[in-house]
């Protein structure tokens, strides 16, 4: 049986399974209407109930596609650093709160794998960056949606903000409290030792990076030391 023209093309595009679906859905219906104007004494519940169950059987395959489509979907996101003046910064480690793969893909630059099944049911995650030869920190919190590459830019900053500590002897090992102690160019932030010789003080620096404390105490000589911010307490000796 020969085919219409427009009937013919129609069929000529059904070349994948959504377009087979919507194919059959709308023959069907076709099919159905015109028994239904066929037949205008019958019943026309019964053929409306089959036009409704058509119609579900054959969107449910065209559904389920999309379900597990979805739930295997596996997000690329492109990852970059900066500094504060906007430069492109390399030699960037990355670190996301999400299990997932980072490559680095060039200076600066790396893409994080992680399959959507894995995120939280907020579909937010984390990315830590750092360079620590530079003492450069920044981190970003993503939240993923239909874009599954999208683009993230981390800003890194210098955190000045780790803590110098240490103890303050005499050339015995005994304590010397009440002594003052301070990062050299911060001496109105001086600090004073406790009964322990202990202090703490804030370095005006990156975790890592060095620092000059000055200390001194009555009837002892003052000294200058160096300390690494955010490391091991530094013991301070003062001599008579």
């Amino acid at each position: 049986m020969l085919m219409s023209d427009p009937v013919a093309s129609l069929v000529s595009k059904v070349n994948g399974p959504f377009t087979l679906s919507a194919f059959t859905i709308v023959a069907l219906g076709a099919y159905i209407a015109s028994r239904i104007k066929g037949r205008p004494g019958a019943p026309q519940k019964p053929l409306l109930f089959l036009a409704i169950l058509i119609f579900l059987l054959g969107l449910t395959p065209s559904i389920l596609s999309m379900y597990y489509k979805n739930r295997t979907s596996v997000y690329r996101i492109h990852l970059s650093a900066v500094d504060e003046e906007k430069k492109l910064v390399s030699g960037v480690t990355f670190v996301s709160s999400v299990n997932g793969t980072i490559t680095p893909t060039g200076d600066g630059n790396a893409e994080l794998t992680v399959a959507k099944q894995l995120l939280p049911s907020d579909s937010t995650l984390t990315i830590w960056a750092s360079k620590d030869s530079a003492f450069l920190f920044g981190n970003k919190e993503i939240r993923l949606g239909n874009d599954f590459s999208p683009e993230s830019v981390i800003v890194l900053r210098r955190s000045e903000d780790a803590d110098a500590r240490g103890l303050v002897e005499d050339a015995q090992g005994a304590a010397i409290p009440g002594a003052t102690v301070s990062i050299i160019g911060y001496g109105q932030e001086a600090a004073t030792t406790d009964k322990h010789g202990a202090f703490v003080l804030n370095s005006h620096a990156s975790k890592g990076q060095s620092v000059s404390i000055h200390a001194e105490a009555d009837k002892y000589k003052a000294v200058d030391i160096e300390a690494i911010a955010g490391g091991l307490p530094r013991v301070i000796t003062l001599t008579r």
